[in-house]
């Protein structure tokens, strides 16, 4: 009768076994799961903080050369009810850019790109305040006046809006660069904790494959030539009783 107390039988060892397999299929399980979730969280990310400001960058750039447009013909013009329309359309404009804005400003995550934005709407302010200038020359009349306004300080106010929204652009796509680096490594790091995990996995299964095979087959071998030679008549065949599990 075997002493399960004094050894571990190969039952035993094969729950044990089986056992480890669990754990590290478990935790294969574990981190496939988890890199499925951090690569949708990195997706999610670049579609909010990267892809949603380059698209409300370009609306920016599209909204004020509309109203840029707009807003040298209302200055020039003579017609009061062209230049009352043209009002009209660099305010609707001006709205649809502050828009545009806001949803730039919400999605920015990084801090220089914030700082670069604030700089920005600086110099935007500051174009502002010279086409207001020019319509208030507009309305006293003062054609010269306008004109040379459009001609130097608004439009070199409007050159500077339009560089600092390129710049931005600029800083959003090598931001956007960065980031993807820094995703593709993590990611990299992941599918090789992974693959580590699986290839463990894999040698602990045929480490305790072999160990069944050899406890048991050459056990159930030895056996099995040891009876046939006691049915033969050979009683000199010994049996080994120091074995502590099912065949011993």
């Amino acid at each position: 009768m075997i002493d399960a107390s004094r050894a571990l039988s190969i039952r035993a060892r094969l729950y044990a076994g089986f056992g480890v397999m669990l754990i590290l299929l478990i935790a294969t399980g574990a981190m496939a799961l988890y890199i499925s979730h951090t690569f949708r969280a990195e997706r999610a990310y670049t579609q909010t903080h990267i892809l949603a400001p380059l698209e409300s960058v370009s609306h920016m750039a599209t909204a004020f050369q509309q109203m840029q447009t707009y807003a040298a013909r209302a200055v020039q013009d003579d017609d009061p009810n062209t230049f009352v329309a043209n009002v009209d359309r660099v305010g609707e404009l001006g709205a649809e850019l502050a828009e545009q804005e806001a949803a730039f400003r919400s999605a920015l995550s990084n801090s220089e790109l914030v700082a670069a934005y604030d700089e920005w709407t600086g110099v935007r302010k500051a174009y502002e305040r010279e086409l207001e200038s020019a319509g208030d020359l507009a309305m006293a009349g003062d054609v010269d006046g306008v004109r040379l306004a459009v001609s130097t300080t608004v439009y070199q106010s409007a050159q500077d809006v339009m560089a600092g929204i390129a710049a931005l652009r600029e800083q959003m796509l090598a931001y956007g660069s960065s980031v993807t680096e820094q995703n593709d490594q993590r990611q990299t790091r992941l599918r090789w904790t992974l693959a580590l995990l699986v290839g463990v996995s894999v040698l602990i299964g045929i480490a305790l494959a072999t160990l069944v095979s050899r406890r048991v087959g050459d056990g159930l071998a030895d056996l099995g030539a040891k009876s046939d030679r006691l049915v033969a008549g050979d009683h000199t065949a010994t049996f080994d009783t120091n074995r502590r599990d099912e065949i011993g």
